[in-house]
């Protein structure tokens, strides 16, 4: 899940990649694709683990589904990127574990 839970990483890439069109051969900075990851909501992400038989691995006492948190590392971003000429890679950091609150639908940490 992208963000705050609310939409899926596939559903936040093509946000992503609908909303930020530069002209091709374009240098975007780094806090040019910052802002555009932010807007997307690619910024942090929650991954549920699994476990080998692809059934989701815990819940918390309230049983709601548990996920980890990763933030974007944005250092890792390319100081200047043309546009158009080379796939971005994004790297992520583990933040920590939260839990999908079905009454609220919000990500609350554990």
């Amino acid at each position: 899940m992208a963000s705050d839970g609310s939409i899926a990483v596939v559903r936040a890439q093509t946000n992503f990649t609908t909303n930020y069109q530069d002209v091709g051969g374009t240098t975007a900075s780094q806090s040019d694709l910052t802002s555009a990851l932010t807007s997307a909501k690619l910024n942090t992400i929650y991954v549920p683990p699994y476990e080998s038989d692809d059934t989701m691995l815990s819940t918390n006492a309230a049983g709601n589904k548990l996920y980890t948190k990763y933030t974007l590392n944005t250092g890792a971003l390319p100081t200047g990127t043309t546009s158009g000429s080379s796939s971005l890679v994004l790297n992520y950091n583990a933040a920590g574990s939260y839990a999908l609150t079905a009454d609220s639908g919000s990500m609350t940490a554990q």
